[in-house]
C-alpha cells in the first residue's frame, strides 16, 4: 500500500500543482450491494461527480481519473468498489492530495435501489457526513438522487468555509421584499440607501429569490466565494396590474387633494371678502348708534375703509347702512329704523356665513394635506411601461438572462440584475461588475 501511495502521489503531483485554489475532492467508484447493477453504480458515480463539479468549488477527481492515476491492475480493484475500510480510504485520499473524499454504494431492495453517499475525512480517518435516499425506481430518479445527495454530502465543507451576501434593492417601494435563499426565507430588503444586513451562506452556488406583492419575482443563481462578501443589486419591477392600480389610486388621491385644496382656497377667499364687507357694515351701524346715543366725537372716528370716509352725522351713517344693505336712500330726514334693523340682520347673517365657510375651509385644507401625504407620484412607475429600445427581444420563459458588458469597479465580484418591460413582456438583463 505504501508503494501505491507513493506512485499515486507522484503521478498526481502535476495535476494538484495546477489546482491550488480549488481543493481536490476524489469521488470513488460507488459500490454495489445485494445484487445491484454495476451499470447503475457507474451512472450514480458519474452524476455525483458532475454535480460536485458544477459547484465550481472543488477540483473533482472522478473515479475514471483515479483509475488513470492508479493505473496498476490491483489498484483498479481497490477503487472499483472493494475498498471500504476507513484506513484504506484515508491512504487513498492522502495519495490523491485530498482532505476529503466522497464514496457511495448502491443497494438493491426489491424493485428499487437505495443510494448512500458519505463524506470521508482523510485527516481524521472518519466519516464526517452520510446521506441516503431509498425507493429509487429508475435511472432518471437515480441520477437526480445522486446529484442531490452529492451536494448534501459536502455541505459541512461548504458551510465551514462560508461567505456572506448583501442584497441591495434599488427600486423605490421595493423595500420590505422577502429574500429567499435556496427556497428558505433569509431576510427582507431594506430601503434604497440603507445598508442591508449580511446573509451568511455556505461556499458555492445558491439560488436567490426576491419577491414582494405587486412586483415581479426576481430569481437568480449566484456563487458565494470562500470567506468573501458578495453584493447582489436587484431592481424589482412592478407588475403591469400593480402599476395600473398604483397609478389609479394615487391619481385619485392627488385629484382629491387638489380639489379640496381649491375648495379651501375658495373658502378662505370668500371668508375674507365677507369679513371685509361685514366690517364696513358694522362700522356704519356702530357710528349710527353712537350718534343716536350722543357720542358724536367717538362716532366721527368710524371709517369706511373702502372709501376712506369718516361718518359726519347719524344721517351720513344711515345712508351708508342703506347703501350697504341695498335699501333705497331715505335722505337726511328719512327714517333710519329699517336700515338699522337690516344692517343688524345682514351683519349677523354674514358672521354666520363667515364661521361656516371658515370651518369648511379648515376641513378642506386638512383633507387636502392628508390626501397629499397619503398619495405618491402617480407617474412614479411610468418609465417601466415604456419599451426598452436596446432590447431586441424578450427571452423565452425560463431562459437565462442576457449578460451586460462588465465594468471594473474594484477587485470583488459584484453581480447586478434587472428587468426591463417590453410591449410583449419583461426583458431581463444581468450585469457583473468587478
Amino acid at each position: 500500500m505504501k508503494r501505491l501511495v507513493a506512485v499515486a502521489a507522484i503521478l498526481l503531483a502535476p495535476s494538484l500543482a495546477m489546482a491550488k485554489k480549488a481543493p481536490s475532492l476524489p469521488v470513488m467508484q460507488f459500490e454495489v450491494q445485494n445484487g445491484a447493477d454495476a451499470r447503475q453504480a457507474s451512472l450514480a458515480t458519474d452524476a455525483a461527480s458532475e454535480s460536485l463539479r458544477d459547484l465550481n468549488v472543488f477540483k473533482v477527481i472522478s473515479s475514471d481519473d483515479i483509475k488513470k492515476i492508479l493505473s496498476f491492475q490491483r489498484d483498479k480493484a481497490m477503487v472499483g468498489g472493494k475498498c471500504n475500510e476507513d484506513q484504506c480510504l484515508a491512504e487513498i485520499g492522502g495519495a490523491l492530495g485530498a482532505d476529503f473524499m466522497v464514496s457511495g454504494k448502491v443497494t438493491k431492495l426489491g424493485n428499487s435501489v437505495k443510494l448512500e453517499l458519505q463524506l470521508f475525512n482523510n485527516a481524521k480517518a472518519k466519516v464526517d457526513n452520510a446521506v441516503s435516499q431509498d425507493d429509487i425506481k429508475d435511472d432518471k430518479a437515480l441520477v437526480e438522487a445522486a446529484k442531490n445527495l452529492a451536494r448534501r454530502a459536502v455541505a459541512p465543507i461548504l458551510e465551514k468555509n462560508s461567505g456572506q451576501l448583501f442584497v441591495n434593492v434599488t427600486a423605490a417601494g421595493a423595500d420590505g421584499a422577502t429574500i429567499e435563499i435556496d427556497d428558505k426565507t433569509a431576510g427582507i430588503t431594506t430601503p434604497p440607501g440603507v445598508q442591508p444586513a449580511p446573509i451568511p451562506l455556505g461556499w458555492g452556488p445558491h439560488h436567490v429569490r426576491v419577491k414582494k406583492e405587486g412586483f415581479l419575482t426576481f430569481e437568480k443563481d449566484i456563487q458565494i466565494d470562500e470567506g468573501q462578501s458578495t453584493t447582489l443589486v436587484v431592481t424589482l419591477i412592478p407588475s403591469p396590474d400593480f402599476i395600473d392600480a398604483y397609478k389609479s389610486r394615487n391619481s385619485k388621491l392627488r385629484i382629491g387633494a387638489y380639489a379640496t385644496g381649491i375648495i379651501a382656497i375658495a373658502a378662505a377667499g370668500f371668508a375674507v371678502e365677507q369679513n371685509y364687507e361685514n366690517a364696513r357694515l358694522y362700522r356704519a351701524y356702530d357710528a349710527y348708534r353712537l350718534y343716536q346715543d350722543g357720542n358724536s366725537n367717538q362716532a366721527a372716528l368710524a371709517l369706511d375703509t373702502q372709501t376712506n370716509h369718516h361718518y359726519s352725522s347719524a344721517a351720513d351713517a344711515c345712508s351708508a347702512m342703506e347703501r350697504l344693505t341695498g335699501l333705497p336712500q331715505s335722505g337726511a330726514s328719512g327714517d333710519c329704523a329699517a336700515a338699522n334693523q337690516k344692517a343688524y340682520t345682514n351683519g349677523s347673517s354674514q358672521l354666520t356665513r363667515i364661521y361656516l365657510v371658515s370651518g369648511l375651509g379648515v376641513v378642506a385644507a386638512g383633507t387636502a394635506v392628508t390626501l397629499f401625504i397619503l398619495s405618491d407620484d402617480p407617474h412614479r412607475y411610468d418609465s417601466f411601461l415604456q419599451s426598452n429600445p436596446s432590447a431586441e427581444a424578450a427571452p423565452a420563459s425560463g431562459a437565462a438572462p442576457a449578460a451586460a458588458a462588465p465594468e471594473k469597479t474594484g477587485t470583488k465580484l459584484v453581480p447586478t440584475f434587472g428587468f426591463v418591460p417590453t410591449p410583449s413582456g419583461f426583458f431581463s438583463s444581468v450585469g457583473v461588475n468587478f
